[in-house]
């Protein structure tokens, strides 16, 4: 069964994502998954107190995130801006609000790029485009 059938074609499922893109997942996922685990990870680790791979994770985060990462600049910018308000508003300046957020973010930025080349993937192996 193709994927762009007039079954699925504009029916979306679990958080309006379109049932095209779920399957175009869950075709690549052996692919898709570790990659936004460790994207997730490295973005744990970088924002954290005593990060592991020190300043290093983050950058490998940020590179690994591209080209999604550049849309969602100003969303990174704005949520992490609030948790370093946070952190700074409370006694002792801890780190878990960072952390938290800047790994809710970096999993949202890489769940975007696995959707994104998810759907190029399975449409361009689409019947409709004659490839």
């Amino acid at each position: 069964m193709a994927v762009h059938d007039s079954e699925t074609v504009g029916q979306r499922g679990l958080l309006g994502v379109p049932l095209a893109w779920q399957r175009g997942w869950r075709s690549h996922s052996p692919i898709l998954t570790p990659y936004v685990l460790v994207v997730t990870l490295l973005g744990c680790d970088a924002f954290r107190s005593q990060p592991l791979l020190g300043g290093w994770g983050e950058v490998a985060a940020f590179a690994l995130l591209l080209p999604g990462v550049v849309v969602l600049l100003p969303g990174i910018y704005l949520g992490g801006a609030i948790a370093w308000q946070l952190r700074d508003s409370m006694d002792g300046h801890p780190m878990w609000p960072v952390t938290i957020v800047f790994t809710a973010l970096f999993f949202v930025a890489a769940m975007t790029n696995g959707l994104l080349v998810s759907s190029i993937w399975t449409y361009r192996r689409s019947p409709a485009t004659g490839r």
